[in-house]
């Protein structure tokens, strides 16, 4: 008991360890793209801003979505207009458009003068969840914008209504989701891989690549949970989504097995890249959300990712973790 008081007042003290009222990783962020103005800001509407821009690590398109959300969350919680800015390395709006709420705004709308707006970062790495909305209730406080960073996962298990609320796929996302739909033929299972750079064919942070023949036997003890899968949905095809090219043509030569082709690529660690590149995280998370049943497989030297688990949540459907 003494041992979880201790650690319970280590990371709330962690939560407001602050220089000058910010974080190590906001300070960089309002230094050098921030204007700082000796008033006082009186903030009669407040608006929280998912910022997504290049200026921090935002991670994959689950921790942006994850993220995202919470963002929302906080902005309902507090009462503030919610708008999106996520341009980094593609606009958001290119794939998902607002459904009830407009979470637009423009550029030339978002004010990056100290005290009227504040950047934050809220990441579950960065210091525990549990005290995520006592931060921002502190750091929206005096403020025209609240400019929010960060993969929170605070309101995670209202992910279903919330994403609703803001999104639906554009026009050329959802005609491509139909295809694919048309394609599989009917009802189908998922199962989803990541491997990061264990397989060579990937390229996100310094993450070690094993060896050859390593490479192959993992290939095959993967491929191997797929066919276990297709034993207990038999007459249901198998959607397979990983982040290894490589792994998806060896899925691909099983009759039962649907992939969607495409490159694959960490929109962290790329830019620049078309439409079509990044539109498959867009089209693996969607077809993953209308699965029946949605699958992860790992072992001990795999990445346990969150992007099945948290596309299961758009439609709320079964999902199940496979540990080999």
């Amino acid at each position: 008991m003494i041992r979880e008081i201790k650690t319970f007042i280590h990371e709330l003290l962690q939560t407001f360890d602050m220089e000058d009222g910010f974080h190590k990783e906001e300070k960089v962020i309002v230094d050098e793209f921030y204007q700082k103005l000796r008033v006082t800001a009186q903030a009669d509407k407040k608006t929280i801003v998912f910022m997504v821009d290049g200026r921090a690590t935002h991670g994959g398109l689950a921790d942006r979505l994850k993220g995202l959300i919470s963002a929302y969350g906080y902005a309902k919680a507090f009462k503030a207009d919610f708008k999106v800015h996520f341009v980094y390395p593609f606009n958001l709006h290119d794939y998902l458009i607002p459904n009830t709420v407009d979470w637009r705004i423009d550029e030339k709308d978002i004010v990056y003068t100290i005290p009227f707006s504040k950047p934050i970062t809220v990441n579950d790495h960065r210091f525990n969840p549990m005290f995520h909305k006592l931060y921002v209730r502190r750091c929206v406080k005096g403020v025209t914008q609240l400019h929010f960073y960060g993969n929170s996962s605070y309101y995670y298990d209202d992910f279903t209504p919330l994403f609703s609320e803001l999104f639906k796929p554009s026009e050329r996302l959802q005609q491509d989701i139909d295809y694919h739909l048309q394609q599989i033929g009917g009802n189908y299972v998922s199962i989803t891989y990541r491997f990061q750079q264990l397989l060579g064919d990937f390229k996100e942070r310094n993450y070690p690549t094993l060896p050859t023949d390593e490479r192959e036997h993992l290939i095959m003890n993967c491929l191997n949970q797929i066919k276990k899968l297709h034993n207990l949905y038999p007459e249901k095809k198998v959607l397979v989504t990983s982040d290894s090219v490589s792994f998806l043509t060896e899925a691909n030569k099983l009759d039962y097995v649907y992939i969607i082709e495409g490159n694959v690529v960490h929109m962290d660690w790329t830019g620049g890249e078309s439409f079509k590149t990044y539109e498959k995280s867009f089209l693996d998370f969607f077809l993953l959300a209308q699965a029946d049943v949605l699958h992860l497989a790992y072992d001990h030297q795999m990445y346990h990712s969150g992007f099945a688990k948290l596309a299961s949540k758009v439609y709320n459907r079964p999902y199940k973790e496979i540990k080999f």
